[in-house]
């Protein structure tokens, strides 16, 4: 195959990707943004602490709320694999690596769900983590206040929750940048 062809698909396929995370932006006003290596190990090491407190009989379920490229629950999963772990994410190049690296790599504990999270039922889940904006954290307050079970926690990062949500604790962590962690526990 010519070189020039080679380049045309390679481009093709660059501004694909580009104008689809520029639709799925534009579309839900989120940016897929990656969770940075210290703040997931922290978030890991919050939601293992959540297990081992809960002792539970039944299977620590784990969700990310927007989970982007999969990274984060794919970390987390490899550190909880008793745990089931769901990552939900509408913008389809970031879905897609998800499940590729998931099929490819595993773990089993971990699935992937392209769809809008708005609709989607939290009420099963032990623990939500969420690394979204500011502007739409009232709605995912009242979204989590109303689905979640008593004693659910939630791990938000860098943008806390609203909606008549104090956390429990807030963890401010420098990797490589000042952020925080909220910690939450559904009353």
């Amino acid at each position: 195959m010519p070189l020039y062809t080679i380049t045309f698909i390679l481009l093709l396929l660059f501004f694909g990707f580009v104008i689809s995370y520029e639709y799925y932006e534009h579309k839900t006003k989120v940016s897929v943004f990656p969770t940075m290596p210290g703040i997931r190990n922290k978030i890991i090491e919050i939601l293992k602490n959540d297990r081992t407190v809960r002792q539970a009989d039944e299977t620590y379920t784990i969700l990310d709320l927007g989970s982007g490229s999969g990274q984060l629950t794919w970390r987390i999963a490899q550190a909880l694999p008793k745990a089931k772990v769901v990552g939900i994410e509408l913008s389809y190049i970031p879905w897609l690596r998800s499940v590729l690296r998931q099929r490819l790599f595993g773990p089993a504990n971990l699935s992937y769900l392209r769809l809008d999270f708005w609709p989607y039922d939290t009420s099963s889940f032990h623990a939500v983590v969420t690394y979204l904006p500011g502007r739409i954290m009232d709605r995912v307050g009242e979204k989590l206040r109303k689905e979640l079970k008593p004693g659910a926690l939630v791990v938000a990062n860098t943008f806390p929750l609203k909606a008549d949500w104090t956390p429990l604790e807030t963890q401010t962590l420098k990797a490589p940048f000042k952020t925080n962690l909220y910690v939450y526990r559904q009353g």
